[in-house]
Parts: C-alpha cells; sequence; structure tokens
C-alpha cells in the first residue's frame, strides 16, 4: 500500500497513471527477478517521477516534488498534461 501523506491531487493522479503503466510492464516480464523501471525527468513542476515493478505485481515510487499545485483547467479537470510536458499535435 503506497504512503501519499504530503502529495496533492495532480501528484497522485500523474503517480496513479506511471504505475499503472509500470504494473503493466512488470506483469508481461517472464524471469522472476527482473525489474522494469519507468522514469520522467522534466524541468516541469514535479521534477523526477521513478516507477519500478516486477512480475510480481510489487511496485516502488519515488516523486522529487510530491507537493507540487497545479490549478484546474478550464473544463475543471486536473491538469496532468501540463505537469508531464505533453505536447498534442
Amino acid at each position: 500500500m503506497l504512503k501519499l501523506k504530503n502529495y496533492s491531487l495532480i501528484s497522485i493522479a500523474v503517480l496513479r497513471r506511471i504505475l499503472s503503466v509500470t504494473l503493466i510492464l512488470g506483469s508481461q516480464l517472464k524471469i522472476d527477478n527482473e525489474l522494469v523501471t519507468v522514469s520522467i525527468n522534466e524541468d516541469k513542476p514535479l521534477k523526477q517521477i521513478i516507477a519500478t515493478s516486477n512480475n510480481s505485481y510489487k511496485v516502488k515510487e519515488y516523486c522529487s516534488n510530491p507537493a507540487c499545485i497545479l490549478f484546474p483547467n478550464k473544463a475543471n479537470y486536473l491538469n496532468v498534461d501540463v505537469t508531464l510536458a505533453m505536447e498534442h499535435s
């Protein structure tokens, strides 16, 4: 169970997505001691996010700026795209 004590809502939303991807990738591993790591390094508010998983559905996470505060977008949704520096074409 993750303890998200000092995490903002936007940090939790981003971590949920990153952890989901990491768990899916980890579940596909064939060897018991293998690990998969997803790492995002940006100059955006969260700065660095790292998640690691194995094929036993065990996951670890790290966020360098968990108290990041961002305001909702015009549609009143958490602005995860800005937090992760995603660009839409």
